[in-house]
């Protein structure tokens, strides 16, 4: 980028040189015109970035992408303290290093916040907590530790709060009673919380994506997820973080999730979205059947914790259900039947659990691969079909095999067989046989019939 490139448009509005290959260091952007909005993301930029950025009163700043060094501090804390217009912050794969200044106070107009995919450490800042506008705070993947602030699920205004693959301790906050959120994506995936998913976390009503995954939590799923109006279609999605800044620059919420065994980003339709993760941490007890009345749920994952019991019968009213996965747990009993009604299901995974039975026949089921099912004592297509008594010929569980193949009953069995031969041999010898041998078929009748009556006339008599 050439030096006389920046200062040879004076009170430009609009700055677009997004998605080239322009390297070079920032210069001062001071020049342009109040409430510009600037676009520098994805080039080769580097170094950090300039103190002076913040002299200018940008609506919209996005410099992510590119290849800056060094810390925040510099161009968020100025020593000129005013009020300041920018509303949407972008500075995501930046290699941004040091730690996330505490100095928000002069930044009241912000309300989008990207940080993701950076090097910053420490803590979240005290000061955060006076961004009464926020609408998306997106810190995910740096090397953030410290205690979760009850701001963030406590504020008016944040519709998404991402905050995946850090080093957070502790337990997920309390929400203060009687306060009203609009929260609607909230990923702590892949930190280090512990205890249990308080109650009041069932208060955030408007949320459609939940991921708690990779985390220490213990204690039972709550019952009350029930009260999450989206998931269960009380309450229609709206879009996140959706608004114009000038020269109808679009700003939507983003978030990468994991489903069906991979990572999506999403963008302009994560408003669609609604998924709960509780996968890989350490809940145990049944799954609440009050789960299952989320008929608005797309992907529920639940795999790698200790759940046991069954997998609830009232599963079937799960109708928007696209993505399942059950595996790794001590789920038991028969797959239930009511499953081959999730018409809606192209992912599925219930390998690795305890159970047993046939695999309810539909066409949905048999779609699956083996891979949905093994490590369990499960037969019938997509798997071994079953034998005679309905479970796989070579079912065992621990050892122990779970056909009733004791002596006794081999006993009982072959006694019931050989009873069974023999009778079907007298009887073809003394009625069948002599039917076809015999060339006079009348003698042998008359023969059968004489001696029957002398049999009568014996037992006649004697009984006289």
């Amino acid at each position: 980028m050439p030096r006389w490139f920046w200062s040879s448009f004076s009170d430009i509005d609009f700055l677009n040189i997004s998605h080239n290959s322009i390297r070079g260091t920032l210069e001062d952007l001071s020049i342009l015109a109040p409430e510009s909005v600037v676009d520098l993301s994805s080039n080769r930029f580097e170094g950090p970035l300039p103190g002076k950025f913040n002299e200018a009163d940008f609506v919209l700043l996005d410099v992510s992408y590119n290849h800056l060094s060094g810390s925040l501090e510099q161009f968020l804390c100025p020593s000129l303290e005013k009020d300041r217009s920018l509303q949407v912050l972008e500075l995501a794969n930046s290699n941004l290093s040091g730690v996330i200044p505490d100095c928000w106070m002069n930044w009241q107009a912000l309300s989008v916040i990207n940080f993701e995919n950076n090097n910053l450490s420490s803590g979240i800042p005290k000061s955060i907590e006076s961004l009464s506008s926020i609408q998306s705070f997106n810190i995910r993947n740096n090397n953030l530790s410290g205690k979760l602030s009850a701001f963030l699920l406590n504020s008016k205004s944040l519709q998404i709060i991402e905050l995946a693959e850090n080093e957070f301790t502790g337990s997920i906050p309390l929400l203060i009673k009687g306060e009203e959120t609009k929260l609607k994506l909230l990923s702590l995936r892949m930190n280090n919380l512990a205890g249990e998913i308080p109650e009041e976390l069932c208060r955030l009503t408007s949320i459609q994506i939940l991921d708690l995954a990779h985390n220490n939590l213990s204690g039972t799923i709550p019952t009350c997820f029930y009260n999450f109006s989206i998931m269960s279609r009380r309450q229609q999605p709206s879009p996140l973080v959706f608004y114009d800044v000038p020269f109808r620059i679009r700003v939507l919420g983003s978030a990468l999730l994991v489903t069906k065994g991979r990572e999506y980003e999403y963008r302009s339709i994560l408003y669609l979205v609604t998924t709960l993760d509780l996968s890989s941490n350490k809940f145990s007890g049944p799954i609440p059947k009050e789960l299952m009345h989320l008929s608005g749920l797309r992907w529920l994952n639940l795999s790698g914790n200790h759940l046991s019991g069954r997998i609830p019968e009232e599963i079937r009213k799960m109708t928007s259900l696209e993505s399942l996965d059950l595996s790794v747990n001590q789920l038991e009993g028969r797959i239930p039947s009511s499953m081959t009604r999730l018409t809606t299901l192209n992912w599925l995974n219930l390998s690795s659990n305890k159970l047993t039975g046939e695999i309810p026949t539909s066409t949905q089921l048999q779609s699956f691969s083996e891979s949905s099912f093994v490590s369990n004592a499960l037969c019938g297509p997509p798997l071994a079909l079953c034998n005679k008594k309905g479970v796989p010929p070579d079912a065992s569980v621990g050892g122990e095999s779970k056909e009733p193949n004791d002596d006794e009953s081999d006993d009982k069995n072959w006694g019931f067989i050989i009873s069974i031969v023999l009778g079907f041999i007298i009887g073809f010898w003394t009625v069948v046989a002599p039917l076809y041998a015999s060339k006079r078929r009348s003698t042998y009748y008359n023969f059968l019939d004489n001696a029957w009556l002398k049999i009568y006339l014996a037992c006649h008599k004697n009984s006289f």
